[in-house]
Parts: structure tokens; C-alpha cells; sequence
């Protein structure tokens, strides 16, 4: 196919109405004959603005290439062209309605660019808008500007603040690999403000590369979708309701991922709400935090299978990391799960709800080959812990395993501590709750050694805390399990296991002689009959 004629407009006012069209498309490509492939259609062609204006109210605006041709017999359609470009290198292009399609679109410094409403599709080139901040808001609460960028599409030119629906409403959708990278984000900024998000699509990127952050609601409302593989990323805080007057949702689905560089904050003085769907996972290198001040209301819901939250610091439900602040909740269920580095703090406003195979674990990884594993972390909690078939498990880190011949394997860490005050603790079904030591390391890649001696059981410490344990449901702090060895096995520990009637505060706690789950001799002596 043919490539689309330049348009430029200079000195002359060109607006479009009423469905009408400005076309610099590519031809369509040709037939293929008997048995050929259809023709590649012909790049799109380019529309500069360099003085005068060109407005468009409604209509379309293309400079798409063109089509593929048809295959002949046994043959395949043929490629579709490449689209061109837009240029407003003077004067204005305002978009008040209709639709604008463009492989890139640049703005010079000496053009304007009024973007009202309608949606503007950047297809497989750039978007440069040659802004230090870039808005998209429109001039009422009526209009809608929407920005689309889609296949490979990138937006590396925006130095400052990207901010979707500033006084009233904007909208950012990007697919198909697409990438857009701003020093911050702020979806929903003022407090009139509404901005909408979606990233979808494997190796489609929204970056948020400063010192500044990446904010759901800054002081509006802002809702962000990440799905099919996306991510929406800020290399420093990630944050979902901050100021008082802020509401901000993200929902995560369908193999999505948010992650924070440093903080991720959900309810900061605002309302918050992050929904982690099956497949989909959200990552903060530092502290997690729901319900941070006084005023903020946070709330985290990771549900399904495949659904999982990194905390690789803190989890501070109602809180920081140093103080008690709003409302938080954190609900993990049907098997989804949250991984925690550090402490776990659950202040009197916080709530940890784990059902359903969910489940909360603050448990050291496996220690190096015949290094001792590390001690249990603690959770802190004078808020509600609710475990309904789940499990929340801050047990001491397994032993590394026997590192070679006539050697030992570490030893299991010492379980974890459970500081509570006042609150409550309710255990039904199966729910767990428990504080165990790690078990010892036991056989590597050889052979006549000793198994590491299990942890020490945790501590669990509880004052004016009501307890209730229904079902088959576990509050313990058991010894680990010492490591099989096929020389001897390791020691295994006691166990303290807290025992209360349902509604009772769970003191004193009983300290019981009962055996922990195997020792290890007999679990050498199993791996060895297996072998």
C-alpha cells in the first residue's frame, strides 16, 4: 500500500465536527495472488501543526498504517504498515471529543497542546509531551480525556509529575508491552480530583523512578488496575489513600504485580483498599502499612490461589513502624498467602483475619549447610487476630543441612514471641497460630552424620488477652524437630502450648512434657529405609 501525504497546517484554524475525519493513513496492501502472501500496507503518514490551531470536537484523527492485504490461496494476510506521527512544533491542537491515532505524538516547546476530552492512542512509537509535569484532567467533571498507549508504545519524556484527574476527571490505559515512566504519579490529586488507571498486558510498565512516590488517591480518588502480566511500579514509597480527603483502590488480577521500592502505604490519612487476586502479587522492599495515622483506614485483601504479598521488612497493621496510627485490616484467604521478613505489629485498630488456607508467615528461610537457622521474629499484637482454617506461623528458620561427612547439621532457630495485650485471639476449625522452633538440619548429599538438634520453642507472652480456640484449631510454641542423620539424630524439644476455655484470657500458660513431632533418629532411620 501507498504511504499517507504529510499534513501540515500553519497559520490556518482547522476544526472537526460532527464525525468528520483527518486522514494521513497508509493504502492498503494488495491481494496476494494464488498461493502469495497479501501486501504490506503502506506507513502512515505525518500531521505537523506549526502555527494556526486544529481543533477536533469530534470525528477521528488517523495516522494509522494501512492494512495488510488479503492472501491469495494458501497464502497469509499481509502486514499492517507503520503508523506515523503527530507533531505540534507551534501553535495549538486542542482535543475536545473524538479520537486521535498515532504511532507518536511530540510536542514542541513552542506548541500547546489542549487536552480536554476524547481519547489520544499512541500505537508502537512515542508519546512526547515535552513536560515537565504532564496532566490529564478534564475542564469539568463532564469530560473524560483518556490517554492509550499499546503495543510497545513508551513514554520516557515526563521529568516531573504525571497526573491523572487533577480538579476533575482523567483516565491512563496502557497495553500490549506498552511502558510509561514519570519521576512520580499521582492518580486522583486534588480533592476534587478522579483519575483512572489500567495496565494490562505482559511487559506493559507504569515506573515511577523518583524520590517522590506513586499515589492512588492523593487527595481525590484514584483507581488503579493492574491484570494479564502488568506492572505498576515506584521506585521509592507506593502509596493508596494519603491525604484525609483521599480514596484509592488498586485491584491486582489476573497475574498482575504492584510493587514499592521502598514503603507500601494503603491508608495513609485517607481511605485505602488493595485487592491481590488469584495469580497476582505485590511486593514492598521495606515496611507494609495499613491504617497509618490517626485518619487512615487501610485495608489489604489478598484472596486465591497464587495470590502473594512480600513484605521484606515489617507488617504494621493500624500503624507504622514505630507508633499506633489509624484503622487497618489485612484478610488473607482460599489459599492465597503473605510472606513477612521482620516483626509483625498489630495495633488496637489493626485486624489479621487469615481463612480458608490462607495463610501469614514471619519464619526465617533455611539456614546455609550446617549453620544454625535463625530465631523466631515476634508479633506484637493489642488489635484482633482471627484464624478460621488458616494458619499464621512466626516459627524459628530450619537448620542448614549436614554439610558433609562426619559433620552435624545446624541446629533449628528458637521459635518465635508472641507479645499481646489486651485485643483478642480467636482460633476455629483448623486455624493455627504458632510460634515453633525451627527443625534441625538434617541429611544433605551424604552420609554418617548427625542430624542439628531442633529449636526452642517460642514464647508466648499474653496479658488481658481474650482467647477463644474452637475446633481443631493450635495456639502452640513447640520445640522443632531434630535433624534425620543416619549417624544419630538431633534433640528434639518440648513444647508450651497455651490451653483456655473459649472466651477466656489465656493465663497462665501451661508449660506441657509432650513430645514434639519426631525425633530425629527415627527421622534418619525413615530416610535411610527409603534410600
Amino acid at each position: 500500500g501507498g504511504m499517507g501525504g504529510p499534513i501540515t497546517i500553519g497559520g490556518a484554524n482547522v476544526t472537526l465536527n460532527d464525525s468528520a475525519t483527518l486522514s494521513a493513513q497508509g493504502g492498503r496492501g494488495g491481494t496476494g495472488g494464488n498461493g502469495a502472501n497479501g501486501g504490506t500496507g503502506g506507513s502512515g503518514g505525518s500531521i505537523e501543526v506549526s502555527s494556526g490551531s486544529l481543533t477536533i470536537n469530534d470525528g477521528l484523527i488517523s495516522v494509522a498504517g494501512g492494512v495488510g492485504g488479503n492472501p491469495g490461496l494458501n497464502g497469509t494476510s499481509g502486514a499492517q504498515g507503520t503508523h506515523g506521527n503527530i507533531d505540534i512544533t507551534g501553535g495549538t491542537f486542542e482535543m475536545n471529543g473524538g479520537e486521535v491515532f498515532t504511532g507518536s505524538f511530540h510536542r514542541g516547546s513552542g506548541g500547546t497542546f489542549n487536552f480536554n476530552d476524547g481519547k489520544l492512542t499512541v500505537s508502537g512509537g512515542m508519546l512526547d509531551p515535552n513536560a515537565t509535569t504532564f496532566t490529564i484532567n478534564g475542564p469539568s467533571a463532564l469530560e473524560l480525556p483518556t490517554l492509550v498507549l499499546t503495543d510497545g508504545a513508551t513514554a520516557p519524556g515526563v521529568t516531573g509529575r504525571f497526573i491523572v484527574g487533577n480538579a476533575n476527571r482523567g483516565r491512563v490505559e496502557i497495553f500490549n508491552g506498552a511502558t510509561l515512566t514519570s519521576n512520580n504519579v499521582d492518580i486522583g490529586n486534588s480533592a476534587t480530583g478522579s483519575g483512572e488507571a489500567l495496565v494490562d498486558g505482559a511487559g506493559s510498565t507504569w515506573t515511577s523512578t523518583g524520590v517522590a512516590d506513586l499515589a492512588v488517591g492523593e487527595s481525590g480518588t484514584g483507581v488503579l488496575t493492574v491484570s494479564n502480566g502488568g506492572l505498576a511500579e515506584s521506585l521509592d514509597d507506593f502509596a493508596v489513600g494519603r491525604s484525609d480527603t483521599a480514596n484509592g483502590t488498586v485491584h491486582v488480577e489476573s497475574g498482575g504485580s504492584i510493587s514499592a521500592g521502598n514503603w507500601l502505604s494503603i491508608g495513609v490519612n485517607g481511605t485505602g483498599e488493595v485487592n491481590i487476586l488469584p495469580g497476582s502479587t505485590a511486593t514492598s522492599t521495606s515496611h507494609l502499612r495499613l491504617g497509618i495515622n490517626g485518619t487512615g483506614d487501610g485495608t489489604l485483601n489478598v484472596d486465591g490461589t497464587g495470590a502473594v504479598v512480600d513484605a521484606n521488612d515489617s507488617l504494621n497493621v493500624g500503624g507504622t513502624q514505630s507508633a499506633s496510627g489509624g484503622t487497618g485490616a489485612l484478610n488473607v484467604s482460599n489459599t492465597a498467602t503473605v510472606n513477612v521478613v521482620d516483626i509483625i505489629r498489630n495495633y488496637t485498630g489493626g485486624t489479621i483475619d487469615v481463612a480458608s488456607g490462607g495463610s501469614v508467615t514471619s519464619t526465617p528461610a533455611q539456614a546455609a549447610p550446617g549453620v544454625a537457622g535463625t530465631n523466631g521474629n515476634t508479633l506484637e499484637t493489642s488489635g484482633v487476630i482471627i484464624s478460621t482454617n488458616g494458619s499464621i506461623h512466626i516459627d524459628g528458620g530450619e537448620g542448614g543441612e549436614i554439610p558433609g561427612f562426619f559433620s552435624t547439621g545446624g541446629a533449628g532457630g528458637s521459635g518465635g514471641t508472641l507479645n499481646a495485650t489486651g485485643g483478642s485471639i480467636d482460633l476455629a476449625g483448623t486455624g493455627q497460630l504458632t510460634f515453633d522452633g525451627g527443625e534441625g538440619g538434617g541429611l544433605g548429599s551424604c552420609c554418617d552424620n548427625s542430624g542439628g538438634a531442633g529449636g526452642a520453642a517460642g514464647v508466648l507472652n499474653l496479658t488481658s488477652t481474650a482467647v477463644s480456640l474452637d475446633g481443631s484449631s493450635t495456639l502452640a510454641a513447640r520445640g522443632g524437630d531434630g535433624g534425620g542423620g543416619d549417624g544419630e539424630g538431633g534433640e528434639c524439644q518440648r513444647l508450651t502450648v497455651g490451653v483456655g476455655e473459649s472466651g477466656a484470657v489465656l493465663e497462665p500458660l501451661e508449660e506441657q512434657a509432650i513430645a514434639c513431632g519426631g525425633d530425629g533418629e527415627r527421622e534418619g532411620f525413615a530416610q535411610n529405609a527409603a534410600a
